[in-house]
């Protein structure tokens, strides 16, 4: 029909707009259903010469659902009823992160000793070692196997 169609990403039910949903005068409008529409032809687009289907609204407009409430036809317990059905445009999702800036390489990281700890910290060279998830380096005791880090947490 060259009219658009959308699929929910989280089921695969379709929204789309079928020029005559039997191919048998039915008017326009826009159809809720769990089969896929064809992008090629022109009526009844889930090609089965019915308007077996879960909701739709009669509209002669093809370019979009209407957005905001309106009354549609959906099939509840056996026969379709009236219900008062909401689209809305979702919100737009926030912008990624922005990347973290790269780690400077090792040999570019000074070491570091301790002084004036305890006898098990006392002298000892920290050189840096790798980096943490959050790109802070970290460093390893030269002559144990202590480790010095830091925790954002």
């Amino acid at each position: 029909s060259g009219a658009p169609y959308y699929r929910d990403s989280s089921s695969s039910v379709y929204i789309y707009w079928d020029p005559d949903c039997n191919a048998g005068g039915q008017p326009a409008r826009w159809i809720v259903h769990a089969l896929a529409p064809s992008t090629t032809g022109a009526l009844d687009l889930d090609g089965d010469g019915q308007c077996v289907l879960a909701a739709y609204i009669d509209s002669e407009d093809s370019s979009s659902p209407p957005l905001g409430m309106s009354t549609w036809q959906v099939f509840c317990d056996g026969s379709f009823t009236d219900n008062d059905l909401t689209l809305a445009r979702p919100s737009p999702s926030p912008p990624p992160s922005p990347p973290a800036p790269p780690s400077p390489p090792l040999a570019t990281v000074l070491p570091f000793v301790i002084t004036g700890g305890c006898a098990a910290l006392d002298g000892v060279e920290y050189a840096a070692a790798g980096y943490t998830a959050s790109g802070a380096p970290y460093y390893r005791g030269s002559s144990s196997s202590s480790y010095i880090y830091w925790d954002p947490d």
